[in-house]
C-alpha cells in the first residue's frame, strides 16, 4: 500500500469517530442511556451524603472513570476496610497541689526566705486587686535542697487562698518532655483549666526547641500546637520554674522570668523546721542535728539526717527524738563536730601530706598545703565526680579549702585538722 492509501485509511478512520461521537450525543440528548447519579463534571456537595468518605469516593468514581493511580488508591481502600475510629485518651486526673505531711502549705507556716515572701504577697495582692487570674512568669533560682519546689507548691496554695476558687497544679520535669507532642499536651490542659498553675522544675535542662516553643507563651500568651497554621491564644495561667544553675538558662527564657534567689536558711530556722516535725524532737535534738549538718544553708541536709534519727526512735519504742537519738546517728556517721564525714576527712588529710615550701632567709617555711585535683582524688581514694559535687561543695562552705595552685587547704582547716597529717 502506498502513501495515498494510508492517507484514505486515515481519513476514514476520522469520520468513523466523528459519526459515532454525534451519535453519542444524539442518544443522550433523547434519554438514553439512563444515568442514575449525576454527570460527568459536576460537584456533589458532602453534606449531602450520610456515608463515610470512602463511599462518596467509590460513587464518583462510578461517574467519573478514574485513571489508573486513581484504580490503584481505590483498590487500596478496599483492602483497608472500613475506617476505625480511634477512642480519644483519656484524661488524667487533675487535682490541686499535693502536700506530704509536715511541710509548709502558707506562708506563714513557710518560715524563711522572708524577702522572697513579701514580694511574693505584693504580687498576689496586685493580682487580686486588678481582678487577673495569673501572675507573671516566676524563677525561683538556688542550691539543691532549698526548698525552691515547695514554695512554688506554697505560692500556689496561697492563690488558691486569694481567689477563693480551686488552683489546679501541673509539675513537670524536662526528663518528662521527651518530644514536643508532650509539651504540647500540657500546655493544651493547661489551656483548659484557665487559671491553673504549671510549674518546671530544672528548666535550664530544656532544649532549645522547648525553650522556643516556651518563648511565645512567656512573650505573648500564645502557642503554637503542632500541626496547626496559626498559635492558639491561650486562657491565663501561671508560669512557675526552678534551677540550680540559671547560668545555663536559654537567654531568651531568662528575659522572661522575675527571678527570685532562694538565700541559705539559717541555723534557728532549721532548728524550727525540726523541732515542728510530725514526729515530736527535742529543742535539744534538733540543734545537735543541725549543727553537724549546716554546711551551705541546705535544709535537705538537716531532714535527711532527722529521718534517719527517727527511724533510730521508733525501732526502740521512743516517742520522740531524744538527744541520745540524735548523738547515736551521729557517731554511726562518724561525724566530728564540725560535721565532717569519713570522706571529708580523707580529702584534709591528704592534703596536709603535701607541704609548699618556700626558702626565706635561709629558713624553710610551709606556706600552704595545696596539690592537684586528681592526685587529691587518688590519694583519698575518691572519684573525682563524688569529689565535686559531694565533698568540695562542703570543705568550700565550711571555709577550709580555696583555689590556690590547686586544692588547697586554708589556715582555718589547718588549725583545725592538723593533727590529722600528724598522725599520718
Amino acid at each position: 500500500m502506498n502513501g495515498l492509501g494510508f492517507m484514505v485509511l486515515g481519513a476514514c478512520v476520522l469520520l468513523l469517530l466523528a459519526l459515532f461521537t454525534s451519535v453519542y450525543r444524539w442518544l443522550e440528548r433523547i434519554g438514553w442511556p439512563v444515568r442514575e447519579g449525576p454527570r460527568p463534571g459536576t460537584t456533589i456537595p458532602l453534606s449531602v451524603y450520610e456515608v463515610r468518605p470512602s463511599e462518596l469516593l467509590r460513587e464518583a468514581f462510578r461517574f467519573n472513570p478514574p485513571t489508573f493511580r486513581a484504580r490503584d488508591r481505590e483498590r487500596k481502600l478496599r483492602e483497608q476496610g472500613p475506617p476505625v475510629t480511634k477512642a480519644p485518651l483519656p484524661e488524667i486526673e487533675v487535682r490541686e497541689v499535693f502536700f506530704k505531711e509536715g511541710e509548709p502549705r502558707t506562708f506563714a507556716e513557710y518560715a524563711g526566705q522572708r524577702p522572697v515572701l513579701e514580694q511574693l504577697q505584693d504580687m498576689l495582692k496586685v493580682m487580686v486587686m486588678v481582678g487577673d487570674q495569673r501572675l507573671r512568669p516566676i524563677l525561683f533560682t538556688g542550691p539543691p535542697g532549698m526548698g525552691k519546689t515547695l514554695l512554688a507548691k506554697v505560692l500556689t496554695n496561697e492563690m488558691r487562698l486569694a481567689l477563693n476558687r480551686p488552683v489546679h497544679f501541673f509539675e513537670t520535669f524536662p526528663a518528662d518532655l521527651p518530644d514536643v507532642k508532650r509539651l504540647d499536651e500540657i500546655i493544651r490542659r493547661c489551656h483548659n483549666h484557665p487559671g491553673s498553675v504549671l510549674f518546671i522544675d530544672e528548666i535550664h535542662d530544656l532544649t532549645d526547641r522547648h525553650c522556643l516553643k516556651l518563648y511565645l507563651v512567656l512573650e505573648e500568651g500564645r502557642y503554637l500546637f503542632e500541626g496547626d497554621a496559626q498559635p492558639t491564644i491561650l486562657n491565663p495561667f501561671t508560669i512557675l520554674a526552678g534551677t540550680t544553675d540559671p547560668g545555663t538558662c536559654h537567654p531568651a527564657l531568662l528575659r522572661r522570668f522575675d527571678r527570685f534567689h532562694l538565700e541559705p536558711a539559717t541555723r534557728s530556722w532549721l532548728e524550727d523546721l525540726l523541732f515542728h516535725r510530725r514526729f515530736p524532737t527535742e529543742r535539744g535534738a534538733a540543734a545537735l542535728l543541725v549543727s553537724r549538718t549546716y554546711h551551705g544553708g541546705e535544709p535537705w541536709r538537716a531532714l535527711k539526717l532527722h529521718h534517719m534519727a527517727e527511724t533510730y526512735a521508733r525501732a526502740r519504742g521512743w516517742d520522740r527524738v531524744t538527744e541520745a537519738a540524735a548523738q547515736a546517728v551521729i557517731d554511726r556517721l562518724k561525724l566530728d563536730e564540725w560535721g565532717l564525714g569519713d570522706r571529708e576527712r580523707a580529702v584534709i588529710r591528704s592534703l596536709l601530706t603535701q607541704p609548699k615550701i618556700k626558702n626565706v632567709k635561709g629558713q624553710e617555711i610551709i606556706t600552704h598545703y595545696a596539690a592537684a585535683e586528681d592526685a587529691v582524688c587518688t590519694m583519698a581514694g575518691v572519684d573525682r565526680d563524688t569529689y565535686r559535687l559531694e565533698i568540695k561543695p562542703v570543705l568550700f562552705a565550711q571555709r577550709l579549702l580555696m583555689v590556690r595552685g590547686g586544692q588547697a587547704l586554708t589556715p582555718l582547716a589547718v588549725e583545725r585538722y592538723g593533727h590529722l597529717g600528724r598522725v599520718a
